[in-house]
């Protein structure tokens, strides 16, 4: 009986099936949908008929088993339901034509605003709001309810508003989190419940192709700490910056966060904790998640696919790295990316003191951080065993480290990690950073970001010592959102004689040398770095990202600050210039990857540069009717 309803079905459906396939008008398919809807119950009502017929009985209605349906939709967006959808619609710059055929008349007020006064009015409310929190909470708002004009307004304005979407506000956010929530699709999370189910989750994401992937656990936020899946607002104002500083396109790129509880014992005690309200689970249990959401990420997007992993422990970023970066494309940015930025920083600084590379002693000063250093370190020797000949043993007797036990010597080679050794030289054991200045004479100090409280590492004493050994001392402070000193102490207990770079887009304003001149340092923020990498991979399709497109990553960098930037102080090219120089760093990464034969998008375009603009994300409105 149920196999001869289906088929009396479909005979009467056929018709009205086809018409919608073959592309009829938006009216049209309404109309079909009423009489298909009518000629529906008559078959249903004809069916029962037939089978009461065929046996000689009869049955009520609720005895009958249903018609299977599948609820699918095949037509043009329009109307209210075209402004709601943040990926196409144009808020008041839908114009009059579009209006009219697309059902949107009495929807909108009569003006037609264009994109460009679109973008200057966001920016009015924007300056005009007294707090952070309330700007990003403005332009989250923005991008749920129009995407396009929300990357369009980032674009023009990104080095206003980079602190506002990413760092420092997005970690206020974060905290705020489970209070902010909105239930809205910005990405997918994975609890410790949802191992062996994994691929059917991702599966559960309404994009096909992705190429781009962002993960966290949240345990280590900015300077933050523990917030477990509250550091899900951390992934989700990355991917904007990818996008607004990259190009990538935004419904290619995935944020993730795993979900296996917190030590953050005022979250797990809050009612609106939005995860998992249980301790951190370490161990087997956590190894095994991981593993199963990268081969699942892989299984379903490809190996090619980019994913960085964001905010984890240090011991556990620098564990997947070695892991998994000699067969896929993976990235940290708290390590690789401020490694890449720090040695750009260090390269146009060189050129600043006049030095050649070889007459430079650093040192490098950190607690938790160490793997943050050692990254820096190895891309530092890496590059200056290229640009001077010496032997990898001779340049790392140029680099010195000092942890929370002191100076880093052979002495203490049985307590230190194989990491280190290389850089454990033979000397007296030293406790004091003032004094380590006094017997290692560094041309450069470089404060490593931490977890510990690093706010006022470098004092006045440490300032002035650095500066009685150096004609131009160099200084970086990258440690967030508390930088080990602040600009105007680095200028003015050098006597001005400081080259300053400072971690974290606010901590690096204009300030006035003692001589009345003004100058602005530069931010070494990994945003310089890690949209132009993953354009690169994704341009090319990389299969992992080999040491070689880092270091030449920071090559390009340093290449694009000019005299006039050096003249103003800074040792990095301008922020506002970010898609360009992401465009230039993707180039070179995707020529790296062509070079050495981990390039899969084939054949290789004669104009890398140019096919790489042309791929990047534009935040333009596009014409809906000729």
């Amino acid at each position: 009986k149920a196999l001869l309803r289906s088929l009396l079905a479909m005979a009467w459906l056929g018709p009205y099936l086809r018409q919608a396939a073959a592309g009829t008008t938006f009216a049209s398919r309404c109309a079909a949908g009423q009489r298909c809807s009518q000629d529906l119950a008559a078959c249903a009502t004809l069916g029962r008929t037939f089978a009461s017929q065929g046996d000689g009985s009869s049955h009520d209605d609720e005895d009958l088993e249903p018609i299977h349906q599948v609820p699918w939709v095949r037509s043009v967006m329009t109307g209210n339901e075209l402004i709601r959808n943040t990926r196409y619609n144009k808020g008041m710059a839908f114009t009059k034509e579009e209006r009219a055929r697309l059902h949107l008349q009495g929807l909108l007020p009569s003006a037609v605003l264009s994109q460009e006064l679109q973008v200057e009015r966001a920016m009015i409310n924007i300056r005009s709001m007294e707090s952070d929190l309330q700007r990003y909470t403005y332009l989250t708002s923005l991008q749920e309810r129009n995407e396009k004009l929300f990357y369009r307004v980032l674009v023009d304005h990104i080095e206003e508003l980079a602190p506002i979407i990413h760092v420092p506000t997005v970690g206020l956010a974060c905290q705020k989190y489970g209070i902010m929530f909105r239930s809205l699709q910005r990405g997918l999370w994975i609890s410790l419940a949802d191992k062996g189910n994994i691929g059917r989750i991702l599966r559960n994401w309404p994009e096909t192709r992705v190429d781009l992937v962002v993960l966290t656990d949240g345990e280590r936020v900015l300077g933050f700490g523990d917030l477990g899946v509250h550091g899900m607002g951390v992934c989700v104002s990355k991917i904007a910056m990818y996008t607004a500083c990259g190009g990538l396109h935004p419904h290619r790129c995935l944020p993730i966060c795993i979900d296996v509880g917190t030590n953050n014992k005022e979250l797990l005690d809050s009612p609106f904790y939005v995860g998992y309200h249980h301790t951190r689970i370490r161990g087997e249990d956590y190894n095994e998640l991981i593993e199963e959401t990268i081969r699942e990420i892989h299984g379903r997007f490809g190996h090619k696919t980019f994913i960085q992993f964001e905010d984890f422990s240090f011991e556990n970023s620098a564990r997947f790295l070695r892991e998994y970066r000699a067969e896929a494309p993976v990235y940290d940015d708290d390590i690789q990316g401020t490694a890449v930025v720090s040695l750009a920083s260090l390269i146009s600084s060189m050129r600043i003191t006049g030095k050649k590379p070889e007459e430079h002693k650093f040192l490098f000063v950190g607690g938790d951080g160490d793997e943050t250093g050692l990254h820096i370190a190895d891309l530092l020797v890496e590059f200056m065993t290229k640009e001077t000949g010496m032997s990898v043993t001779q340049v790392r007797k140029q680099i010195w480290f000092m942890d929370e036990e002191g100076l880093v010597v052979r002495f203490r080679a049985e307590d230190l990690e194989d990491r280190k050794i290389p850089y454990a030289h033979e000397h007296d054991e030293c406790s004091d950073l003032s004094q380590a200045i006094d017997l290692i004479k560094p041309t450069a100090i470089v404060g490593t970001p931490t977890c510990n409280d690093s706010k006022g590492l470098f004092t006045k004493p440490i300032l002035n010592k650095v500066a009685e050994y150096n004609d131009r001392p160099i200084i970086l402070a990258l440690s967030t959102p508390y930088p080990e000193c602040t600009a105007d102490e680095a200028y003015s207990y050098t006597n001005g004689k400081g080259i300053y770079i400072g971690g974290g887009y606010r901590n690096c304003s204009s300030v006035l040398l003692p001589n009345g001149k003004p100058y602005k340092p530069s931010v070494s923020t990994s945003a310089y770095v890690f949209p132009g990498l993953a354009l690169g991979q994704t341009y090319s399709g990389a299969t992992k990202i080999h040491q070689d497109m880092l270091l030449a990553s920071a090559k390009v960098l340093a290449n694009l600050v000019s005299d006039e930037d050096i003249a103003q102080g800074a040792v990095l090219p301008p922020f506002g210039n970010i898609r360009g120089i992401s465009c230039k760093i993707a180039k070179k990464v995707a020529a790296i990857a062509y070079d050495l034969g981990l390039a899969t998008r084939l054949p290789r375009p004669v104009n890398l540069h140019r096919e790489i603009k042309e791929h990047q994300f534009r935040p333009y409105y596009t014409k809906y009717c000729k």
